[in-house]
């Protein structure tokens, strides 16, 4: 059950930081042939947030008041995750850095320090005291520290920025062998992150589905499957892919996401191969830019409960695909091709940006024209699509509605289940011999913990 393989990961935790010698310490950070992050030799599903703002200092103290208080700036007391980026402390010296870090690593939390290029600018723009000019004794500093994960180095850069990019990510990984590169393409339709493939250990996209008046029919939801499909395809399977998710308003006459399309967004991205999650942002450039305390209390709230759910999932999170266990879902097309046309033709009825109506277009015309190569979405066409994995015989059904309609579905398990609750409310589904059924509002989501007579039996 996942409790034991929860309380398998926290035993590793502890031997890996107490019970070996250095010689046999693995490095900080790694990536198994999974795919996975490893933090000192334990597999992780990042769970991480950005932020800005604070300015910085040796005192432990004020860290701890400033991000954890429940009365402080920041308020992350409660929310469990591993990964802390503020991307305005490129310039920090290491003291204040290592006084970050040892608030954050009491926690398991890691911390990605940033020296980034950005759209058309430089990474060298930080100047001396950085790492941002190779100081190369700030990065020796700074990777001394456990819970150093490593290096910021790209954000939505311009493509003629690879270059630099990409010798920036060997003189760090030279430097601090143990400290992984971090790279975010932008989520543009007409942008591809192919050519930052080799920029970065672990490659991320941002797609932000809600920009500007919200359209009659709603924010187009389902941007942010394909483009976490469109990253997953041109990463090489053992390189893990994270997704950048939206937590502020992105323009003044957009809004913030809710509770529910935040989960959407994250099962989106689960269930299309993302194996980390950061939100974008605390902030004043992100939640706290215009909000007033009740939008952020209420935001803050919806992301505790959001975190705290997948936090207790990662085991599942961390479990290979086993998708053969779900034998049967109802929305799933019999005639992939046909089906995937349809929803380009849906997409681009009800999509409002013009560049993503262009890009599903031409992705339209290519597959009328025979080309079915290099199309992720055409893999498993489902209305509700999902992933499976099974944890000491337990499974997990992480699935979403792609469409902006309400949709009913039949999943069938490989053998009857005993139980089928779903994850977040523990709200029971009738089952059926082998089968239960649901009904997904437009761009819903689920996760399902479908228990077998003999893991039911046993307590798990």
């Amino acid at each position: 059950m996942i409790q034991r393989s929860l309380f398998a990961l926290l035993v590793a935790v502890l031997l890996v930081t107490v019970g070996v010698s250095a010689a046999d310490k693995p490095p900080r950070t790694a990536m198994d042939a999974q795919g996975r992050l490893l933090v000192h030799g334990v597999p992780r599903f990042v769970l991480g947030v950005y932020d800005s703002g604070f300015g910085y200092s040796p005192d432990r103290a004020e860290w701890e008041r400033k991000i954890f208080d429940r009365r402080g700036e920041r308020q992350l007391d409660g929310v469990p995750i591993n990964l802390y980026l503020n991307y305005h402390l490129g310039r920090a010296d290491v003291r204040s850095m290592h006084a970050l870090m040892d608030v954050l690593w009491k926690r398991r939390i890691v911390y990605l320090q940033t020296g980034n290029c950005f759209e058309k600018g430089s990474w060298t723009r930080y100047g001396p005291g950085s790492f941002g000019i190779m100081d190369d004794g700030y990065v020796k500093q700074l990777a001394k520290h456990p819970g150093a994960a490593g290096y910021y180095i790209m954000d939505e850069c311009a493509d003629a920025l690879v270059p630099e990019t990409e010798q920036h990510h060997r003189q760090l990984k030279a430097l601090d062998p143990g400290g992984i590169t971090f790279a975010v393409a932008i989520a543009a339709a007409y942008r591809d992150p192919a050519p930052w493939v080799n920029a970065a250990d672990v490659l991320a996209i941002d797609p932000y589905p809600m920009y500007g008046p919200e359209p009659a029919g709603g924010y187009t939801h389902f941007m942010v499957a394909d483009n976490v499909a469109r990253l997953r395809a041109v990463v090489p399977p053992e390189r893990p892919i994270w997704s950048v998710l939206q937590f502020f308003q992105f323009t003044s006459d957009s809004r913030q996401p809710t509770s529910e399309e935040m989960r959407s967004h994250a099962v989106m991205s689960i269930v299309e191969g993302a194996q980390g999650l950061l939100w974008w942002e605390l902030g004043p450039n992100g939640l706290r830019k215009g909000s007033d305390a009740a939008a952020v209390t209420r935001q803050m709230a919806a992301l505790r409960t959001l975190v705290t759910e997948l936090a207790r999932l990662e085991p599942a999170l961390l479990a290979p695909r086993a998708d053969e266990a779900l034998v049967e879902n109802s929305t799933r097309a019999a005639e992939p091709l046909a089906a995937r046309k349809a929803q380009l033709e849906h997409n681009i009825a009800v999509e409002w940006l013009y560049s993503r109506k262009v890009a599903y277009q031409a992705e339209l015309t290519l597959l009328n024209g025979g080309e079915t190569k290099h199309m992720p979405m055409l893999k498993n066409v489902a209305t509700i699509r999902t992933l499976t994995k099974v944890v000491d015989g337990t499974g997990y059904v992480f699935a979403y509605n792609y469409t902006n309609k309400p949709t009913i579905v039949r999943f069938t398990w490989r053998e009857a289940p005993s139980r089928v609750v779903e994850s977040r409310d523990g709200r029971s589904l009738a089952v059926s011999g082998k089968w239960w059924e649901d009904t997904f509002a437009p761009y819903d989501s689920r996760i399902y913990v479908v228990s077998s007579g003999a893991a039911a039996a046993s307590g798990k």
